[in-house]
């Protein structure tokens, strides 16, 4: 099981960071700091600060665009994504994932049943919770995956800085995003930002805190009906985490 850490008591001040990780209980998982519960359902652990609002947001236009992703499973991206996501990779917002045998954090309950109900062989692991406040320990992923995410929330420097902090010294942040997408396409999405913001890591690569490693455009074809599939070309970028002054 993925170490998890309680967003509710997690903080930082002049001694550092305080965690506190959650473990298995009788209700669903208990917090060993501050014992807070959270419930698992369906096998899915629901880690955020609150779980009951974050379950609320699923409706069924939730369980329609989980369907939407399901049988969007082939394109170059798809298949990019497949070979270059290692596996136990963490996805953040990853929906229905991209592969089998990785963690999946997402806001949707919906997306991660879809996914989880696959049954891809070997398994992953599938959390609900908060890309912006993820519950994980820091540098403990290999790879960290973005993909298509950033352009849907309200703070995608934030996600970026998150997807930084959970990458381990030497691993891979990889990053995907659609920019141009609109009220037409299978969910609404934020006006896009300038490209070469995350092109450049958001400062990150400028900072010396990553290094762009590859950078391609592939199509992303979405399955919105059994006869219509949209394509979205999409930027699709591998960045390096560096080591920074003081590490080791």
């Amino acid at each position: 099981m993925t170490a998890l850490v309680c967003p509710r008591c997690r903080r930082a001040d002049d001694d550092g960071v305080h965690l506190a990780t959650v473990e298995p209980c009788d209700t669903g998982l208990r917090c060993l700091g501050c014992g807070s519960g959270y419930p698992v359902i369906d096998g899915i652990p629901v880690v955020a600060r609150d779980a009951e609002a974050l379950l609320a947001e699923d409706t069924p236009a939730s369980d329609a665009l989980a369907a939407i992703y399901a049988r969007s499973w082939s394109g170059p991206l798809q298949e990019w994504l497949r070979k270059t996501v290692p596996a136990g990779a963490l996805e953040l917002g990853g929906g229905t994932g991209v592969r089998s045998n990785t963690v999946v954090l997402d806001r949707s309950l919906a997306m991660l049943r879809r996914g989880r109900s696959a049954g891809q062989e070997p398994a992953g692991t599938w959390i609900c919770g908060d890309v912006l406040d993820p519950p994980f320990l820091p540098a403990s992923f290999g790879c960290v995956v973005l993909a298509n995410v950033l352009d849907i929330l309200h703070d995608p420097n934030l996600a970026f800085r998150q997807a930084v902090a959970l990458t381990a010294v030497g691993g891979a942040i990889v990053v995907t995003c659609p920019y141009a997408f609109t009220q037409s396409g299978p969910d609404c999405r934020l006006e896009p930002f300038p490209e070469h913001v995350l092109h450049g890591g958001f400062g990150a690569v400028e900072a010396g805190v990553l290094r762009l490693e590859s950078c391609a455009e592939l199509d992303w074809p979405i399955r919105t009906t059994d006869r219509l599939t949209q394509v979205h070309r999409t930027d699709a970028l591998v960045f390096r985490r560096l080591s920074l002054p003081g590490e080791q």
